[in-house]
Protein backbone atom coordinates (compact mmCIF):
# COMPACT_ATOMS: atom_id res chain seq x y z
CA UNK A 1 0.00 0.00 0.00
CA UNK A 2 1.10 3.54 -0.54
CA UNK A 3 0.11 7.00 0.53
CA UNK A 4 -0.81 9.49 -2.15
CA UNK A 5 -1.14 12.93 -0.59
CA UNK A 6 -3.65 12.50 2.22
CA UNK A 7 -5.45 9.61 0.56
CA UNK A 8 -4.50 6.02 1.21
CA UNK A 9 -4.59 3.77 -1.83
CA UNK A 10 -4.71 0.01 -1.41
CA UNK A 11 -4.61 -2.30 -4.40
CA UNK A 12 -7.99 -3.94 -4.84
CA UNK A 13 -9.62 -2.12 -1.92
CA UNK A 14 -11.52 1.10 -1.46
CA UNK A 15 -10.18 3.40 1.24
CA UNK A 16 -10.81 6.90 2.48
CA UNK A 17 -8.44 9.33 4.09
CA UNK A 18 -7.05 7.90 7.28
CA UNK A 19 -8.91 4.60 7.40
CA UNK A 20 -9.77 1.60 5.27
CA UNK A 21 -13.30 0.99 4.17
CA UNK A 22 -12.64 -2.71 4.04
CA UNK A 23 -11.27 -5.31 1.66
CA UNK A 24 -13.75 -8.13 1.91
CA UNK A 25 -13.49 -10.75 -0.85
CA UNK A 26 -15.83 -10.19 -3.75
CA UNK A 27 -18.57 -12.73 -4.36
CA UNK A 28 -18.84 -14.06 -7.94
CA UNK A 29 -20.52 -11.31 -9.91
CA UNK A 30 -23.35 -11.81 -12.31
CA UNK A 31 -23.44 -9.85 -15.53
CA UNK A 32 -23.83 -6.19 -14.57
CA UNK A 33 -27.25 -4.64 -14.94
CA UNK A 34 -27.72 -1.27 -16.53
CA UNK A 35 -30.46 -0.43 -14.01
CA UNK A 36 -29.14 1.82 -11.25
CA UNK A 37 -30.33 1.69 -7.68
CA UNK A 38 -33.86 2.87 -6.96
CA UNK A 39 -34.57 6.44 -5.89
CA UNK A 40 -37.83 6.97 -4.02
CA UNK A 41 -37.79 10.72 -3.45
CA UNK A 42 -36.77 13.94 -5.17
CA UNK A 43 -34.15 14.78 -2.54
CA UNK A 44 -31.50 12.39 -1.27
CA UNK A 45 -31.37 11.39 2.42
CA UNK A 46 -30.63 14.20 4.90
CA UNK A 47 -31.61 16.79 2.29
CA UNK A 48 -28.51 16.20 0.19
CA UNK A 49 -29.11 16.66 -3.52
CA UNK A 50 -26.48 14.19 -4.74
CA UNK A 51 -26.37 11.91 -1.73
CA UNK A 52 -22.59 12.18 -1.39
CA UNK A 53 -21.79 15.83 -0.58
CA UNK A 54 -20.63 15.24 2.99
CA UNK A 55 -18.76 11.97 2.48
CA UNK A 56 -14.98 11.63 2.35
CA UNK A 57 -13.48 10.93 -1.07
CA UNK A 58 -12.31 7.35 -1.55
CA UNK A 59 -9.82 6.08 -4.12
CA UNK A 60 -10.21 2.71 -5.80
CA UNK A 61 -7.45 1.27 -7.97
CA UNK A 62 -8.34 -1.55 -10.31
CA UNK A 63 -5.30 -3.74 -10.79
CA UNK A 64 -7.15 -5.57 -13.54
CA UNK A 65 -7.68 -2.42 -15.63
CA UNK A 66 -4.81 -0.29 -14.26
CA UNK A 67 -7.25 2.55 -13.55
CA UNK A 68 -7.46 4.65 -10.38
CA UNK A 69 -10.80 6.31 -9.73
CA UNK A 70 -11.86 8.80 -7.06
CA UNK A 71 -15.36 8.38 -5.63
CA UNK A 72 -17.15 10.99 -3.51
CA UNK A 73 -18.53 9.51 -0.28
CA UNK A 74 -16.21 6.59 -0.91
CA UNK A 75 -17.26 4.30 1.92
CA UNK A 76 -20.82 4.05 0.60
CA UNK A 77 -19.83 2.69 -2.80
CA UNK A 78 -20.07 -1.09 -3.21
CA UNK A 79 -17.50 -2.26 -5.76
CA UNK A 80 -17.13 -5.51 -7.68
CA UNK A 81 -14.06 -5.91 -9.86
CA UNK A 82 -13.95 -9.64 -10.49
CA UNK A 83 -15.57 -12.19 -12.78
CA UNK A 84 -17.55 -9.71 -14.90
CA UNK A 85 -15.94 -7.97 -17.87
CA UNK A 86 -16.83 -4.63 -16.20
CA UNK A 87 -15.82 -3.04 -12.94
CA UNK A 88 -19.18 -2.34 -11.28
CA UNK A 89 -19.74 0.21 -8.48
CA UNK A 90 -23.07 1.17 -6.90
CA UNK A 91 -23.95 4.02 -4.54
CA UNK A 92 -27.35 3.51 -2.91
CA UNK A 93 -27.78 7.00 -1.35
CA UNK A 94 -27.65 8.63 -4.80
CA UNK A 95 -29.37 5.78 -6.67
CA UNK A 96 -26.28 5.51 -8.87
CA UNK A 97 -24.30 2.84 -10.63
CA UNK A 98 -21.00 3.10 -12.46
CA UNK A 99 -19.32 0.67 -14.83
CA UNK A 100 -15.97 0.86 -16.57
CA UNK A 101 -13.60 -1.36 -18.50
CA UNK A 102 -10.36 -1.03 -20.45
CA UNK A 103 -9.33 -3.17 -23.41
CA UNK A 104 -6.13 -3.36 -25.45
CA UNK A 105 -6.26 -3.97 -29.19
CA UNK A 106 -3.59 -5.32 -31.49
CA UNK A 107 -3.94 -2.33 -33.85
CA UNK A 108 -4.58 1.39 -33.36
CA UNK A 109 -8.22 2.43 -33.42
CA UNK A 110 -10.42 5.45 -32.75
CA UNK A 111 -13.35 6.08 -30.43
CA UNK A 112 -15.90 4.97 -33.05
CA UNK A 113 -14.35 1.51 -33.25
CA UNK A 114 -14.16 1.41 -29.47
CA UNK A 115 -17.83 2.35 -29.08
CA UNK A 116 -18.92 -0.14 -31.74
CA UNK A 117 -17.01 -2.93 -30.05
CA UNK A 118 -18.38 -2.19 -26.59
CA UNK A 119 -21.94 -1.93 -27.89
CA UNK A 120 -21.60 -5.23 -29.73
CA UNK A 121 -20.44 -6.90 -26.55
CA UNK A 122 -23.02 -5.07 -24.39
CA UNK A 123 -26.27 -4.56 -26.35
CA UNK A 124 -28.02 -3.37 -23.16
CA UNK A 125 -26.12 -0.05 -23.19
CA UNK A 126 -28.45 2.97 -23.54
CA UNK A 127 -28.85 4.29 -27.07
CA UNK A 128 -29.77 7.69 -28.42
CA UNK A 129 -32.69 6.17 -30.34
CA UNK A 130 -34.80 5.68 -27.21
CA UNK A 131 -33.54 8.57 -25.07
CA UNK A 132 -33.19 12.35 -25.10
CA UNK A 133 -29.65 13.64 -25.69
CA UNK A 134 -28.98 16.52 -23.29
CA UNK A 135 -25.20 16.79 -23.71
CA UNK A 136 -22.74 15.57 -26.34
CA UNK A 137 -19.04 16.41 -26.14
CA UNK A 138 -15.94 15.24 -27.98
CA UNK A 139 -13.39 17.80 -26.78
CA UNK A 140 -11.44 17.69 -23.52
CA UNK A 141 -13.37 14.67 -22.28
CA UNK A 142 -10.27 12.71 -21.23
CA UNK A 143 -6.93 14.48 -21.75
CA UNK A 144 -4.85 12.71 -24.38
CA UNK A 145 -7.68 10.41 -25.50
CA UNK A 146 -9.90 10.44 -28.58
CA UNK A 147 -13.11 10.46 -26.57
CA UNK A 148 -16.82 11.19 -26.71
CA UNK A 149 -19.12 11.85 -23.75
CA UNK A 150 -22.90 11.79 -24.11
CA UNK A 151 -25.62 12.30 -21.47
CA UNK A 152 -29.02 10.73 -22.10
CA UNK A 153 -32.33 11.25 -20.26
CA UNK A 154 -35.50 9.17 -20.43
CA UNK A 155 -38.74 8.90 -18.47
CA UNK A 156 -39.04 5.45 -16.98
CA UNK A 157 -42.35 3.67 -17.59
CA UNK A 158 -44.61 3.25 -14.57
CA UNK A 159 -47.16 5.06 -12.40
CA UNK A 160 -44.51 7.21 -10.68
CA UNK A 161 -42.71 9.89 -12.68
CA UNK A 162 -39.06 8.79 -12.63
CA UNK A 163 -36.22 10.23 -14.65
CA UNK A 164 -33.44 7.87 -15.70
CA UNK A 165 -30.14 9.36 -16.84
CA UNK A 166 -26.93 7.93 -18.27
CA UNK A 167 -23.47 9.31 -18.99
CA UNK A 168 -21.53 7.23 -21.50
CA UNK A 169 -17.89 7.78 -22.40
CA UNK A 170 -16.09 5.90 -25.16
CA UNK A 171 -12.40 6.68 -25.57
CA UNK A 172 -9.44 5.45 -27.60
CA UNK A 173 -5.72 5.94 -27.05
CA UNK A 174 -3.52 4.18 -29.62
CA UNK A 175 -4.38 0.52 -28.87
CA UNK A 176 -6.53 1.13 -25.79
CA UNK A 177 -10.33 1.21 -25.65
CA UNK A 178 -12.03 2.62 -22.56
CA UNK A 179 -15.71 2.51 -21.67
CA UNK A 180 -17.38 4.38 -18.80
CA UNK A 181 -21.10 4.20 -18.01
CA UNK A 182 -22.67 6.14 -15.14
CA UNK A 183 -26.41 5.78 -14.51
CA UNK A 184 -28.79 7.28 -11.98
CA UNK A 185 -32.49 7.87 -11.47
CA UNK A 186 -34.67 10.29 -9.54
CA UNK A 187 -38.41 10.54 -8.83
CA UNK A 188 -40.62 13.45 -7.91
CA UNK A 189 -40.54 17.21 -8.27
CA UNK A 190 -37.25 18.72 -9.38
CA UNK A 191 -35.87 15.39 -10.62
CA UNK A 192 -34.29 16.83 -13.75
CA UNK A 193 -32.42 19.57 -11.85
CA UNK A 194 -31.19 17.05 -9.28
CA UNK A 195 -30.02 14.58 -11.91
CA UNK A 196 -28.36 17.38 -13.88
CA UNK A 197 -26.40 18.47 -10.80
CA UNK A 198 -25.42 14.87 -10.15
CA UNK A 199 -24.11 14.52 -13.70
CA UNK A 200 -22.01 17.66 -13.33
CA UNK A 201 -20.55 16.30 -10.13
CA UNK A 202 -19.67 12.99 -11.80
CA UNK A 203 -17.90 14.79 -14.62
CA UNK A 204 -15.85 17.03 -12.30
CA UNK A 205 -15.22 14.70 -9.35
CA UNK A 206 -14.98 11.29 -11.00
CA UNK A 207 -14.26 11.52 -14.74
CA UNK A 208 -11.70 14.34 -14.46
CA UNK A 209 -9.84 12.52 -11.67
CA UNK A 210 -9.41 9.23 -13.56
CA UNK A 211 -5.79 8.10 -13.72
CA UNK A 212 -4.50 5.51 -16.20
CA UNK A 213 -1.31 3.46 -16.27
CA UNK A 214 0.56 3.49 -19.56
CA UNK A 215 2.14 0.03 -19.64
CA UNK A 216 0.30 -1.39 -22.65
CA UNK A 217 1.76 -4.84 -22.04
CA UNK A 218 0.60 -5.17 -18.44
CA UNK A 219 -0.75 -8.62 -17.53
CA UNK A 220 -4.02 -7.14 -16.29
CA UNK A 221 -5.02 -5.97 -19.76
CA UNK A 222 -7.87 -7.58 -21.62
CA UNK A 223 -7.44 -7.76 -25.39
CA UNK A 224 -9.78 -6.87 -28.21
CA UNK A 225 -10.29 -9.69 -30.71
Amino acid sequence: MAYCGTTLVVIGCLVTTGFSVGCTPSAPAAAPSTAPATASSAVAPSGLVNGWEQGTVGVFRSQRFDVAIELPDGKHWAIRDRKSSWLLATHAPSASSLRLQLYRGSKPFNRERCENYLRQQNPDLPTEAVTRVVDDQSRDVLPGWDARSVILFRQAPGPVSTLEASMLIFAADVRRCFGFVYQTRQSGEGAEAIVGARMGDVREKIVRTLRFEHDLNGPSRQSLP
